[in-house]
C-alpha cells in the first residue's frame, strides 16, 4: 500500500470493511475519502466513484475514449494481467455518463496536457495526470 504511506487517516478509511451486504461508500464516506487523498489521486478515484467502472477498464481508458462535448466515457476495453483486450462480454462495451462537473475536471486536466495519448496513473500520463505522456499498449 505505497501509495497509503504516511496518511494514517486515509489508510483507516480504506481498511474498514463496509458492513455485509454493503458494496458502496455512502456519499460522507467518499467525501472524506477524496479529502485525505494527495490531491494528484483525487480525480482518479472521482472518476471511479462516478463511473462505476473497474480498474481495469479505467486503466485501458485513454483521452480518446472520453467524449467530453456529449459527457461519455466510451469504454471499448480493459487492461488484465499485463494486457489490453476488449471487455469480456458484449455488455462490458458500453457508453457511460459523465457528471457536469466531472467532465469539466477532466477538461481542465485536458488542457494541462501535452499529448492526448492514454489514460494512467497521475505520474505517467493520461487524464488523471499533470503531463499528457502515453500510457503505453495504447
Amino acid at each position: 500500500m505505497q501509495l497509503l504511506r504516511g496518511h494514517d487517516s486515509l489508510s483507516v478509511l480504506l481498511l474498514q470493511r463496509l458492513p455485509l451486504g454493503r458494496k458502496a461508500l455512502t456519499e460522507e464516506e467518499l467525501g472524506k475519502l477524496l479529502k485525505a487523498l494527495p490531491a494528484e489521486w483525487r480525480l482518479l478515484f472521482d472518476f471511479l466513484a462516478a463511473t462505476g467502472l473497474r480498474i481495469g477498464e479505467v486503466i485501458a481508458l485513454r483521452w480518446q475514449d472520453i467524449d467530453l462535448s456529449r459527457r461519455r466515457v466510451h469504454v471499448r476495453r480493459r487492461y488484465y494481467r499485463g494486457t489490453f483486450a476488449s471487455p469480456k462480454s458484449k455488455y462490458g462495451r458500453r457508453d457511460v455518463p459523465l457528471t457536469s462537473r466531472l467532465a469539466q475536471e477532466l477538461e481542465l486536466r485536458w488542457m494541462l496536457e501535452d499529448d492526448v495519448g492514454g489514460w494512467s496513473s497521475p505520474r505517467r500520463g493520461g487524464p488523471c495526470s499533470t503531463r499528457r505522456t502515453s500510457c503505453g499498449g495504447s
